[in-house]
């Protein structure tokens, strides 16, 4: 009996919550012979899971993710693409939706923020909904982080410095995501984003160190439609040791007229 239950504690250590999933979508047929979609949650983590590893959705996403398909079927509308994220004790869901007006499809991009009152109930507190532009209509489905493209202006500090700091976030013609930075004070200087990479509204990225070709500086932030906080890191390319470090924030700017 000892045996057992130690085996089964083993197991249960096991157990996994990654705080992010994409959502698919499956046919099924309910015990009345309904026909209708239930969600299907996949694998979004930056390795692949480990061998004998067990992963599970945490309860907190399954909950939202079936409050908001609740949401869209009173509404009529069709879900395309959809991540669900963990931030803090709320849940993120972005994605891309689908509603018909007349026999046009319009897609738009959504940010809905999800969080427990204080009688625990799930609710919905915010949403943004950016209708897609006709480019990444025909492009098909959006890059991740698309939704933050633009130029992102303000400032860093570290290190015993600061100064100014602005990001600008591209699609190239391959529709994927480029980056650059523009970076004043000490040291001044410009850089192109080796790679950036966004989970729902969590990036990351990293470039050469113009100063020093043996360093890299590595990039993570958070965004919210007009804003983002981050932190930096200089490290030596060879041993992965960090160096220096700091945080920079911005905000977005205005489209150009």
């Amino acid at each position: 009996m000892l045996l057992t239950l130690t085996l089964a504690g083993m197991l249960l250590a096991q157990v996994q919550y990654p705080d992010s999933w994409n959502v698919g979508r499956r046919a099924a047929v309910d015990s009345t012979g309904r026909a209708h979609e239930i969600p299907v949650f996949i694998w979004v983590g930056g390795e692949s899971p480990a061998v004998g590893g067990r992963y599970a959705v945490r309860p907190e996403i399954a909950v939202v993710v079936k409050l908001d398909d609740e949401f869209r079927r009173a509404r009529n509308i069709s879900l395309e693409l959809l991540n669900a994220r963990m931030d803090g004790t709320a849940v993120v869901l972005t994605g891309v939706e689908r509603t018909m007006t007349g026999a046009n499809a319009e897609r738009t991009q959504v940010t809905r923020i999800y969080s427990r009152d204080a009688q625990g109930e799930w609710r919905l507190i915010s949403s943004t909904m950016r209708p897609m532009s006709a480019a990444e209509r025909e492009g098909g489905a959006p890059a991740a982080g698309e939704q933050f493209a633009g130029v992102w202006s303000g400032t860093w500090d570290g290190a015993g410095s600061g100064g100014g700091f602005e990001l600008v976030i591209e699609r190239d013609k391959e529709k994927k995501l480029t980056a650059t930075v523009s970076v004043t004070g000490e040291p001044t200087y410009k850089a192109t984003l080796a790679s950036i990479a966004f989970d729902g509204a969590k990036m990351t990225g990293k470039y050469d160190f113009p100063e020093d070709n043996a360093a890299e500086v590595v990039l993570n932030a958070t965004f919210e439609e007009k804003a983002a906080n981050g932190t930096w890191s200089l490290r030596e390319k060879a041993s992965g040791n960090e160096v220096a470090s700091g945080n920079w924030k911005v905000t977005r700017k205005p489209p150009a007229p």
